[in-house]
């Protein structure tokens, strides 16, 4: 809600219509503004932020964590060699028995 609007007193000066606090004699431009009357001034009322929208935020990082989810999946599923793979590296891996040269005739 916007806060009620009150009113304070200030001079205008004649040379460029800024408005001075009473306490001030002379205004930023440097001209005088002692003999001016005091004016009554509204003030702007506050405006309220805008509300909350904590959801969107939540729903950005929920797509987030699952796109790195996802992309940590295909990336450890194309590092993984295939089922079919697996069982040639294992044999491949094993020495074949070793015989004796074979003797020219």
């Amino acid at each position: 809600m916007a806060a009620p609007q009150s009113t304070t007193m200030s001079r205008v000066c004649p040379a460029c219509g800024r408005h001075v606090a009473p306490p001030a004699v002379s205004c930023r431009c440097g001209k005088s503004v002692d003999g001016v009357r005091l004016t009554a001034v509204s003030v702007r009322p506050r405006l309220e932020p805008p509300p909350d929208a904590s959801g969107d935020h939540a729903i950005k990082i929920g797509i987030a964590i699952a796109g790195v989810i996802a992309a940590g999946y295909m990336f450890y599923r194309a590092a993984a060699p295939s089922p079919r793979l697996r069982g040639v590296a294992a044999t491949s891996t094993q020495q074949p028995a070793r015989t004796a040269p074979a003797r020219p005739a």
